[in-house]
């Protein structure tokens, strides 16, 4: 608490925030389980990201989110597409199963953005994944101002 005009600082919460400045091409399509990379951090207060993997400084309660639009230039059907994330050893599914099919020129896919609110114990990690199967690999990580991983420690919840 701030009294006779002084200020108290505290140290930030623990947050970053990553997106991409180039396209990621042929990750997936073939069933390839893809780590998402970021190699643009916006903000990483304490270094608690190195590009794929963020590692909880501290024990507590995560906001994590994220949006990886994905493209694809052809035309042939992909199923069993699959985005999740895996954080402290569990794995919470954000879309599965979305089948993609029709003709397209330059086929543009966005999937929903996610926001998960998860326990992780100090030292455990989360990552975020991509999986489509049922065709080539020939789908890429659009570069967007539209992708984006990050996480915040929500603090005051006892």
């Amino acid at each position: 608490m701030a009294t006779n005009n002084s200020i108290n600082l505290q140290k930030p919460i623990t947050a970053f925030q990553a997106g991409n400045t180039a396209s990621q091409t042929s990750v997936t399509g073939d069933g390839t389980i893809y780590t998402v990379s970021c190699n643009n951090e916006i903000y990483d207060n304490d270094n608690s990201f190195d590009g794929t993997t963020f590692t909880a400084p501290s024990e507590g309660l995560y906001v994590i989110f994220g949006k990886m639009p994905m493209y694809r230039a052809t035309a042939a059907a992909i199923a069993d597409n699959k985005i999740y994330l895996i954080a402290d050893g569990i794995t919470y599914i954000i879309s599965e199963n979305q089948v993609l099919t029709g003709e397209w020129n330059a086929f543009f896919y966005a999937p929903k953005s996610f926001t998960i609110l998860c326990y992780m114990t100090a030292s455990s990690t989360a990552k975020f994944y991509i999986q489509s199967s049922g065709g080539t690999k020939d789908i890429d990580i659009y570069i967007s101002s539209k992708n984006l991983f990050g996480a915040y420690k929500l603090t005051g919840i006892d």
